[in-house]
This record gives structure tokens, sequence and C-alpha cells, in this order.
């Protein structure tokens, strides 16, 4: 099954009557290591490079969908569908990407299976499934399985 998600993200800034960004780009989920390599995710605001509190082996600097960081700043307990965030993992010396962790909201319910998860590092896949129980027990205590900030 070939699962396709569309995130808000900035473009040309454009924004509908209600204020969230119009642009968006689809993630093919079979695809997704071939859609980072786009660094399409660049562009979205991110936070400073830091040690994880997980296990993202080492330093990450996560990178932050416009939808995700609007519901984030509203304080909201669910975040829309669509939203999502990506690390960029650093290792232990923090000096090159060595792989990348992803999370994409994708349903409307309240449970990690609302939510895909992928992470790749030094070319091994660790996640790669809706409701990844690794990941999601680790999210759990954010808000809405986030815990990274902008």
């Amino acid at each position: 099954m070939v699962w396709w998600i569309a995130l808000a993200c900035t473009g040309d800034g454009a924004d509908d009557e209600s204020g969230m960004a119009t642009d968006s780009v689809s993630i093919p989920i079979d695809d997704i290591a071939g859609w980072i390599a786009t660094g399409e995710y660049q562009s979205w605001q991110s936070g400073e490079l830091h040690p994880t509190l997980g296990n993202h082996f080492g330093n990450v600097l996560a990178h932050f969908s416009p939808s995700l960081v609007e519901s984030l700043e509203a304080g909201n307990e669910l975040h829309p569908v669509g939203a999502a965030a990506v690390k960029e993992l650093y290792g232990y010396e923090g000096k090159e990407v060595l792989g990348h962790a992803v999370i994409v909201r994708t349903g409307e319910g309240t449970t990690s299976k609302d939510w895909y998860w992928y992470e790749l590092y030094e070319g091994e896949i660790f996640a790669d499934s809706h409701g990844d129980a690794d990941c999601s027990l680790c999210h759990s205590g954010g808000v809405d399985f986030v815990i990274s900030k902008p």
C-alpha cells in the first residue's frame, strides 16, 4: 500500500482565510528517504542543535512544519493532520548528519497510530510505520506525541 501525506509547508507565504499556510508538499511514505534527500524540510522553522533527550544517537536538530509550529504556539492538545517534524541526527560528535527521524500526523485520533514514524541512522532503519511502539513510548510524554519545540 502507498501512503501520501500532504503537509502544510511554507512557499510564497500565501495564507487562506484561516491564516494557515496554503502551500503543501506530498510525502510518499514508500520513499520517505527520497523525500528527505530533497531537503524541503530545511525551509521549515527549526530549533537549536542539542543533545537528544531520547534514543536519537546524540545531537539532533529538529525542523517543524508550519502547521505544527502554529499548533504548538496555539497550545493545542492535538495537532492537525499533516503536522510534521524532521530531526536531523548528528551522532555524538555533531559535525554531519548521519540520519533522520520523521513524525507526521496522519489521523485525527488520540493514539500513536495516528502518527507515522520513521527513523534512519547510518543506513539502518529503526522505525517505518504508523504507531511505532518504540517511538511512541518515548514520545508519549509530549504534547500529542511531540516533545521538541521550535
